[in-house]
């Protein structure tokens, strides 16, 4: 069985991204963390058989360690370009136009969820192009949405959400083909959806255990939930 890509987080003493390395290892996600740009080097030598699918770094990173690094990252070997994820408060235009020149194409503003968090170091996951069968882009998000079945009501958190479905979290997914009738709080209003459970995650991957749902009538919902998934998509854009 093929080992899944890892993330590379370069760090400086001036930041620390030890907490975020954590975080990310709490959810399944394989990191190796380096606080000199000679470890990172050498890890890339060593990880080609599994790939780097993300590079994470605080903001104001001197770029000559970039430099040095990234022409030696491995090629993935599902084709996804290796992401690379500034992590500050990103306000500085000046800086910003540094970064994009040296190649960076992600931004992770701080304070940031788990959701947002493990949604930037594997986007590649949720991209259409790799996941032939899903047929919308899908943003992390931290909703928490009012679930209905029969007579059971229950908040759980969404944690991806597309145009087409949703990621619930909860420890007790419900049976794949049950109908669940969702209310999910939008920025213009709660968004009343029916929906049907399509797969579930056991706790240890990506996400936490929970279950994905399909929405039955997604035309319905194209334009608030299309707009609010582009606008959260946007903001991972550098």
């Amino acid at each position: 069985m093929d080992q899944p890509p890892f993330t590379l987080i370069l760090d400086d003493a001036s930041t620390g991204l030890g907490n975020a390395a954590l975080r990310l290892l709490r959810m399944g996600i394989d990191v190796f963390y380096a606080a000199d740009p000679d470890e990172a080097v050498l890890f890339c030598r060593q990880s080609e058989a599994c790939g780097i699918r993300a590079v994470m770094f605080p903001e104001m990173l001197d770029l000559a360690i970039l430099e040095r690094v990234v022409p030696r990252l491995p090629s993935n070997r599902d084709g996804s370009i290796t992401s690379l994820v500034a992590v500050g408060e990103l306000a500085d235009e000046k800086r910003l136009a540094q970064l994009r020149k040296a190649g960076v194409d992600r931004a992770l503003h701080m304070p940031f969820d788990d959701s947002a968090l493990g949604w930037v170091t594997n986007e590649a996951r949720f991209e259409n192009e790799h996941q032939p069968k899903r047929r919308f882009s899908r943003a992390p998000t931290n909703l928490l949405c009012r679930a209905s079945w029969g007579i059971r009501r229950k908040d759980l958190i969404c944690s991806t959400l597309s145009k087409g479905g949703a990621f619930l979290e909860t420890p007790s997914p419900l049976e794949i083909g049950h109908r669940i009738k969702l209310s999910i709080p939008l920025p213009g209003g709660p968004l009343k959806l029916k929906s049907v459970v399509a797969n579930h995650a056991m706790d240890g991957s990506l996400r936490s255990s929970g279950m994905g749902v399909t929405f039955l009538e997604p035309a319905s919902a194209e334009g608030p939930l299309g707009s609010y998934v582009s606008a959260r998509l946007a903001e991972f854009l550098l």
